[in-house]
């Protein structure tokens, strides 16, 4: 029984310990909900309060650490405060007796009573008595639940706040509450305000430029606050625009006691700053000399400012004149101290940075001048071109071809070679003399008849090619010129005329055989082009590797197409004739060099395939002629199998080339100018009728009784003016016919895809000048009558010759109409050019996207040449819209050049319109990337793509300016000369502000000017970045503002003279001719000379 009593008391013990136990950890975790409430009150109290205060006060850095440990102190402590909180288990029992009130105090006296070590006798009947009542009292009743309600509330309604405030309080003091809890974790994302110089030191009296910008946001101004010693008030103002992008400025002018400063916009304030002030040195005077290498050919340049600007290797020294002694300051460039000796120094630019003078104050490195920039000047290769031909062309074999050509180079060109081949074979170098000269120009006569056209020496005969280009070099770097070539033609033009003008290096349709040639012309050109763009850098690598391979499979492809030429010729066995086995023999030479030229592309050896690729031309070239003399022989010969041999060439052709060549129908056009020319005549007419019926009427009144003589007069000019009236109507009825049939072909074109682009431009007289005519023809008749008087004669005679002024001024009013109907449609056309252009470009993106989404997956991406079939054709109708549009601009140029006054000078913007597409190419571009197109390999010509882009841009905008100037010269308010105007006007303007005058005016000035150079475009690109380096916003200075004064005065004279030059008409290049020398008359001349028929001289 007593064992029974003793495991009993023992059981009972160890429950009510449990109890205990268990009381004490709800009671705990009451107590850690309370201290995390109170801590998160706290904080969230703290970080109002203290973004508050940031948001107003706009405390130092110093300050905003110090409160980001505050908050960071009160989380910590609340944190441990609630890992580290205990509860005893005599302090749970006794929280247990207060919320019941049954223990009566036996659960402490039973906690108390266990813990000795001598444990009295009534503690078992102590534990059975306090375990009656636990039953009846789990620990929940002790520590309920709803006990941990408050503390939650706490929280929630802490959250609540700091969300509602993150989310509805200004930026202000939201960007402040993230910046002392983040700091500057997330700065770059952050919308905040970057301020330079930030904390830093001053002489005494310096001037302290600001600057700042705004970051993460956008704002439209900034305003600088400061906060000057002893004021105890903030003071603010607005900051100006900078030279650098998105920065503002401001000059703290003549700082003498600290400052404290802060930047604010839209609600945001930057961190405070502060300004301290010492006695230091202050530089009051400067001077920088500049010593340029040797190879620049630059005299040595003082300055006094600290800006400078060099090539790489210039020396600069630099001398300083402070209020007092240096002492151990030191010279800054690039971060690296240099020693000053005395005020001097001297660095060599080798990168650009900036370079400033400092020395130590109080352990800090101090800053005591402004900081300046270093430039580096990129010394820039050699430009070099053809001032004449500037294209390909063609010349008798006994030419002499006059060769115009040039460079120019920054720091002068050491060399300038003209380098020319014939028929591949090796260069021949004619050196030039440059002398160090910025720009060289020299001329080359090729004596063609000089020239051997193999190693044996031979003359030159046509098919002949001789190819040439620049080579110029300056002290480090060399360029070479695109590859031109001259085409050796027979004496007199023998051959079938194909309807299709072939220019700027055979890039026009046409027969078979001048395919060939074409497009391996295309083929070299783009080899050296190649060639020229791996020198400069600019293709490298695996690019250099694709584009190199695409070349070599267009040579492999042309090689195939000929050699199946030879071979269907062979197997229809016309080279069994005697004059057609020259022509096939021609072809296999061909090829044999394209076998060449090919081997060494796969080789990737670029330069060594050039001359295989020029002979492989040129023996197509003598094919094509032989071809030519083939068919004129055949057809001259009446042979009875020549047409069926010349028919059986034409058919090898076709199937060997592009059969959509030929397959457009060529309508005729009408010669350049002679609509305008017709106008030109009948103005001239009209002018001529109306002086004499003028005269007629002066007559009449003069002596009335010579009527005999004034009414044979008077039908005379009647008949001349009912010829003219009946020439001009039937103008008027053939060309509304015309208009008709046109625009029903347009809206068929239209329906059924693109239209064809041709112009409409031009037309017949309008109705005006007929009703002119039949006026002065009734006023005529009057006068014819018989009961007429001489009065009334003579008033007829006055209103028919006034009626045919107004008739002449309506011919040139319509002329002058046509004329600007026709730039508005070749404007609209070159548009439609560019947005077709912009479509291949987009689809061109799309699909380099699609490439490099499927490499980046581990997936090939093929293209077959099927899948832009859409695009080259698309190409091959772009360069036909365009030589339509080149036809139609070079007709309109003619038109004005013959125009008065300012009409006549709008024919130099056409005519660099029309320069600007044969220097870039373009026609040319556009069917080297058909080709691309249709061997389904695009990725290789997005450079080319782009670069055709922007040529028909510019094509587009100077036909706009045009038109656009057309238009204005009508109005008789041009254009340009209010151009010009407004930068009279704005020198007026400046000249009123004065050298001394307010900084914001000046400034105001400087702005308008630089919006006037940005809106001269392709015709006046004025480049000011060497004044913007001499001037950096200093603030209100008398130097400052004498320095702005000038270089915009300066600025205003450079965009005068660009205004100028756009007003004037362009120089084009013209052929010299030597009126003494013709080459048809010599080719001529020989040809007699050699039957023997040269007529005799006189003695």
């Amino acid at each position: 029984m007593s064992g029974e009593t003793n495991v009993s008391d023992t059981r009972a013990n160890s429950t009510l310990g449990r109890y205990v136990e268990r009381c004490r950890q709800r009671l705990a975790w009451i107590a850690r909900a309370r201290i995390a409430a109170a801590g998160v009150g706290v904080v969230t109290l703290l970080t109002l309060g203290l973004a508050a205060a940031a948001a107003y006060l706009v405390p130092s850095q110093g300050w905003i650490v110090a409160a980001r440990v505050l908050l960071y102190a009160a989380c910590a402590a609340t944190v441990l405060a609630c890992i580290f909180r205990r509860v005893s288990a005599k302090r749970a029992a006794r929280g247990a007796e207060r919320r019941v009130a049954a223990f009566d105090g036996q659960l402490v006296t039973w906690l108390d009573a266990s813990r000795r070590s001598q444990r009295p006798a009534l503690l078992p009947q102590l534990a059975r008595s306090a375990l009656r009542i636990v039953d009846g009292n789990p620990p929940r009743r002790v520590a309920p639940a709803w006990l941990f309600a408050p503390p939650l509330a706490v929280v929630t309604a802490a959250a609540i706040v700091l969300l509602w405030s993150y989310q509805a309080a200004p930026d202000s003091w939201r960007l402040p509450a993230e910046r002392l809890w983040l700091g500057d974790l997330f700065a770059d994302t952050r919308p905040q305000i970057v301020v330079e110089p930030g904390d830093t030191v001053v002489p005494r009296g310096a001037d302290v430029l600001v600057r700042a910008r705004a970051h993460g946001f956008s704002a439209a101004s900034l305003d600088v606050n400061a906060s000057f010693a002893g004021s105890g008030r903030w003071e603010r103002a607005g900051m100006l625009p900078s030279s650098r992008d998105g920065f503002r400025e401001f000059v703290l002018v003549g700082v003498s006691d600290p400052v404290d400063y802060y930047v604010s916009a839209q609600g945001i304030n930057s961190d405070r700053f502060r300004i301290e002030v010492a006695d230091l040195p202050v530089i009051t005077g400067i001077e920088v000399n500049l010593e340029f290498p040797d190879w620049t050919r630059l005299p040595g340049r003082t300055q006094d400012h600290g800006d400078v600007a060099g090539v790489e290797g210039t020396r600069v020294s630099i001398a300083l004149e402070a209020n007092r002694s240096l002492g151990d300051a030191r010279l800054v460039v690039g971060g690296k101290n240099r020693r000053l000796d005395d005020g001097r120094g001297d660095f060599v630019i080798d990168s650009p940075g900036t370079w400033h003078v400092a020395l130590t104050h109080r352990g800090q490195v101090v800053r005591i001048s402004d900081e300046y920039l270093i430039d580096v000047v990129r010394d820039r290769p050699p430009e070099v071109d053809f001032v004449f031909p500037g294209r390909d062309r063609s010349a008798t074999s006994i030419e002499e071809v006059v060769l115009r050509f040039g460079a120019k180079d920054d720091f002068g060109v050491d060399d300038l070679t003209l380098r020319y081949a014939v028929n591949g074979g090796a260069w021949t170098d004619v050196e030039g003399s440059a002398d160090g000269e910025t720009e060289a120009r020299l001329a080359h006569t090729v004596r063609l008849e000089e020239l051997g056209g193999d190693e044996e020496n031979r003359p030159l005969r046509p098919g002949d090619l001789v190819s040439f280009h620049v080579h110029a070099k300056d002290h480090r770097q060399s360029t070479k010129s695109a590859l031109y070539f001259i085409d050796v033609r027979p004496f007199d033009k023998r051959y079938r005329d194909t309807g299709v003008n072939q220019d700027g290096g055979g890039a026009g349709g046409g027969g078979g055989e001048q395919e060939l040639a074409n497009r391996q012309r295309e083929i070299l050109n783009a080899t050296w082009n190649v060639i020229l763009e791996r020198d400069t850098g600019e293709r490298t690598g695996a690019d250099l590797d694709d584009q190199v391979d695409l070349i070599g499979i267009l040579q492999d492809t042309l090689k195939e197409q000929v050699d199946t030429l030879v071979a269907r010729a062979e197997g229809r066995r016309l080279s069994d004739d005697d004059e057609v086995e020259p022509f096939v023999a021609e072809l296999k030479n061909a090829s044999e060099q394209m076998a060449i030229a090919a081997e060494r592309l796969a080789e990737r050896r670029l330069d060594d395939a050039v001359q295989p690729e020029q002979r492989a031309l040129q023996y197509l070239l003598t094919a094509e002629a032989g071809l030519r003399d083939v068919n004129v022989t055949m057809s001259r010969g009446g042979r009875g199998s020549g047409d069926s041999v010349s028919q059986s060439l034409s058919e090898l052709f076709e199937l060997e080339t592009d059969p959509e060549k030929n397959r457009y129908e060529q309508p005729q056009q009408p010669q350049a100018g002679q609509g305008a020319e017709e106008a030109e005549d009948e103005w001239e007419r009209l002018t001529e009728l109306a002086r004499r019926q003028e005269e007629l009427a002066r007559e009449q009144e003069r002596n009335p009784a010579q009527t005999a003589m004034s009414r044979w007069q008077l039908e005379r000019l009647q008949r001349e003016l009912e010829s003219l009236r009946d020439r001009l109507a039937g103008d008027d009825n053939r060309q509304s016919s015309q208009d008709r049939r046109q625009n029903g072909e347009q809206q068929g074109a239209q329906q059924g895809g693109r239209s064809d682009g041709r112009s409409t431009a031009g037309g017949a007289p309008e109705n005006e000048t007929l009703e002119d005519l039949d006026r002065a023809r009734a006023s005529i008749e009057r006068s014819l009558e018989r009961d007429a008087t001489p009065e009334s004669a003579a008033d007829a005679f006055r209103e028919g010759a006034e009626a045919l002024r107004q008739g002449a001024e309506q011919i040139l009013q319509d002329s002058r109409d046509a004329m600007a109907a026709g730039l508005r449609d070749v404007e609209r056309r070159a548009g439609e050019l560019v947005d077709e252009q912009a479509r291949v470009l987009e689809r061109l993106d799309s699909f380099q996207q699609q490439v490099l989404d499927a490499v980046r997956n581990g997936q090939s991406y093929p293209s077959r040449r099927g899948d832009f079939a859409a695009e080259a054709e698309s190409k091959r109708a772009m360069r036909r819209d365009l030589e339509a549009v080149a036809a139609d601009v070079a007709r309109l140029s003619e038109e004005l050049a013959r125009s008065d006054g300012e009409d006549a000078d709008l024919a130099g913007i056409l005519d660099q319109a029309l320069d600007d597409l044969a220097t870039n190419r373009v026609a040319e571009s556009l069917s080297i990337s058909a080709e691309y197109f249709d061997l389904g390999r695009p990725l290789y010509i997005g450079g080319r793509e782009r670069r055709i882009h922007d040529a028909l841009q510019r094509l587009q905008r100077r036909l706009g300016l045009a038109a656009q100037r057309l238009d204005d010269n009508a109005d008789g308010t041009p254009d340009s000369r209010s151009g010009i105007a407004e930068v009279q006007g704005l020198r007026r303007d400046l000249i009123d502000v004065g050298a001394g005058g307010d900084p914001r005016s000046l400034r105001n000035v400087a702005a308008a000017v630089a919006r006037l150079a940005s809106e001269l475009g392709d015709h006046g690109e004025l480049d000011f970045s060497d004044h913007q380096r001499a001037y950096r916003g200093l603030g209100a200075s008398a130097e400052n503002r004498e320095r702005l004064y000038r270089l915009t005065l300066a600025e205003l004279d450079r965009l005068e003279i660009a205004l100028g030059k756009v007003d004037g008409t362009a120089i084009r290049a013209e052929e010299p001719r030597d009126e003494g020398y013709d080459a048809d008359d010599v080719a001529r001349y020989f040809r007699e000379l050699s039957a023997g028929n040269l007529p005799k001289t006189q003695p």
